[in-house]
């Protein structure tokens, strides 16, 4: 597989709430590669899109994929956004959106790191409108909810 496509999502019952996190990885037929999914106790949304790019990416590093040409797809703009727009304007010590707040999202540092560092294009598609990969991911981010509570 010399390119690499892969949908993510996270999603939440609550907000924040408890949360879940998926990604699958296909290969060249559309055929499931990988797939993994999380959960978290207490989160947001946004935190668990964001992870589930993050798992996405360590996973792709320790595999040692990550010189490959990869295509994450993504209902979230949010997340895409964070990451390719938003990101290289803040620096690593100010992750939060204003003096003394919380930090918007740990992992979001590393995403813009290895963003930059690698070959990676993310795609917008729309949640629930029948896209497969999204489907998918969105299923298996709400059974880890499930599994979780």
């Amino acid at each position: 597989m010399k390119k690499v496509t892969a949908y993510t999502d996270g999603a939440c019952k609550g907000n924040p709430g408890k949360g879940g996190w998926a990604f699958v990885i296909v290969n060249d037929q559309n055929q499931i590669a990988a797939k993994r999914n999380g959960f978290k106790s207490d989160t947001t949304n946004n935190e668990m899109e964001l992870t589930a790019i993050s798992q996405l990416l360590q996973l792709l590093y320790i595999k040692g994929t990550v010189d490959r040409d990869i295509t994450i797809y993504s209902d979230s703009q949010y997340a895409i956004n964070c990451i390719t727009s938003w990101g290289p304007n803040w620096s690593p010590s100010d992750w939060s959106k204003k003096k003394n707040a919380e930090l918007i999202n740990d992992c979001l540092g590393q995403l813009h790191i290895l963003k930059t560092s690698n070959k990676i294009q993310f795609e917008y598609v729309k949640g629930h409108s029948g896209n497969q990969g999204n489907e998918l991911v969105d299923k298996l981010a709400n059974e880890a909810i499930l599994r979780g509570s």
